[in-house]
């Protein structure tokens, strides 16, 4: 035995169904925010969700 916990045997989320976007939803236009504006928004974030936002940002997260 390692020590770790065994593998789920199945998935959670199996029979989840995650929304659509329907009619105007679907055509609207992703907007990024420019390196500026990042760094504005990281300068204003408290200290203890810096780490947070940096993930999202590294990561595409939304």
């Amino acid at each position: 035995m390692t020590g770790r916990a065994a593998p789920a045997a199945t998935n959670p989320c199996n029979y989840t169904r995650l929304a659509r976007l329907d009619g105007e939803e679907a055509e609207e236009e992703m907007v990024f925010l420019e390196r500026e504006e990042y760094a504005w928004i990281h300068e204003c974030m408290a200290e203890d969700a810096k780490d947070l936002i940096e993930t999202f940002a590294e990561t595409g997260g939304r």
